[in-house]
């Protein structure tokens, strides 16, 4: 059960990754390429640090920011590369470990607030069940049948 929860936790860390690239793209992709070129990432950079109460970078430091994320040296920094900016950041405010623990306890609240209906602490057959189902709503999978869930548990 452990293992099925984790895989919905990461997907939901990813899923933040992927809302920040993309807040940052419809930020900072001036000329909608797809792509953020060096004057977009500088752009971006300099209102990234300002906000993190740092100063704008040097030119040498953020040629090497760039060297550093452009990961196929293309000169233009993709969706991609720039997701692995946000995942080394996130994990410099709190180590992805303690992050993906944390998550997952939230989570694993939420869930059993929600689908422990009697409220006893434990995921019942039918609570399981219900749970189940909201899980694979939320992730546009098809819904279990009561088989598939007695093979899964």
């Amino acid at each position: 059960m452990a293992r099925f929860f984790k895989k919905f936790v990461k997907d939901e860390v990813d899923d933040n990754i992927a809302q920040k690239v993309n807040e940052i793209w419809f930020q900072y992709d001036f000329d909608r390429s797809g792509y953020l070129d060096k004057r977009e990432s500088l752009v971006f950079l300099k209102e990234f640090l300002t906000e993190s109460s740092q100063g704008p970078p040097s030119a040498i430091n953020f040629n090497k920011w760039f060297a550093k994320y452009d990961l196929n040296k293309d000169g233009h920094i993709s969706k991609n590369e720039m997701a692995s900016f946000v995942r080394e950041f996130m994990g410099e405010v709190q180590p992805q470990k303690n992050k993906t623990q944390s998550s997952i306890q939230q989570v694993v609240n939420e869930l059993f607030e929600q689908h422990d209906t009697n409220r006893n602490g434990i995921l019942e057959s039918r609570e399981a069940l219900n749970l189940l189902k909201d899980l694979c709503a939320r992730k546009g999978q098809p819904q279990p049948s009561i088989p598939y869930f007695n093979r899964m548990f």
